[in-house]
């Protein structure tokens, strides 16, 4: 999954406050949130304002979609 791949191979990100910054919402990784680079997942998201703690606490991501996932 491309945004997987982007999110972990980025060395540094600009998180202030994990617990408050949102994952899809919030600009954290290069220079548009994720819900703009990626309309479709976003679309398909059950908790589109999870924080990244939430998201990134466990491997893998900790994303839920509303159905499963296919392709590339």
């Amino acid at each position: 999954m491309r945004i997987k791949d982007e999110v972990l191979a980025k060395g540094a990100f600009d998180i202030r406050d994990e617990t408050k910054t949102r994952f899809w919402d919030d600009t954290w990784v290069g220079d548009k949130s994720l819900k703009v680079k990626y309309p479709s997942l976003y679309n398909m998201l059950l908790d589109r304002h999870a924080t990244i703690l939430k998201v990134m606490v466990t491997s893998p991501l900790n994303i839920s979609f509303r159905r499963a996932l296919r392709g590339q």
